[in-house]
């Protein structure tokens, strides 16, 4: 992987401490846009057989219906259930509607398919579960 993969939703780069950190940028409302770097990340998981991820929400949009849908129903099952993904530190969004509707996505993931998620206010404790 480049030093990292950047469009108008986020940057993903991989930490050589063993870990992907996927910062949301206020773009991150366009679906296609989501849909492309989560598919890069999936595309990494897969490749390095890394499965923990930091994922810094603090900038994150609130996401269209079709969107959740498409990560509930199509994503999540390819990349968790595989078992490509196992663990997420999530730094949480600042909008509280936001940050609702991905405590529901997490629920989700963790209910249907197992994903361990925990939501940290820092990221030296996020990075310090990741790393355990």
């Amino acid at each position: 992987m480049a030093d990292s993969i950047q469009n108008e939703a986020g940057v993903l780069r991989q930490n050589s401490a063993g870990y992907f950190h996927l910062t949301w940028l206020p773009g991150s409302t366009n679906q296609t846009a989501v849909q492309q770097l989560l598919e890069k990340l999936l595309q990494q998981l897969q490749q390095t057989g890394c499965t923990r991820l930091l994922s810094d929400q603090r900038q994150l949009g609130a996401y269209k219906d079709e969107l959740v849908s498409w990560l509930v129903v199509d994503w999540l099952p390819r990349t968790v259930a595989t078992p490509y993904l196992q663990r997420t530190a999530i730094l949480p969004p600042t909008q509280l509607y936001v940050r609702m509707q991905t405590t529901y996505l997490f629920e989700e993931a963790f209910s249907r398919y197992g994903l361990v998620s925990r939501t940290f206010q820092e990221q030296e404790d996020a990075i310090a579960w990741l790393l355990e």
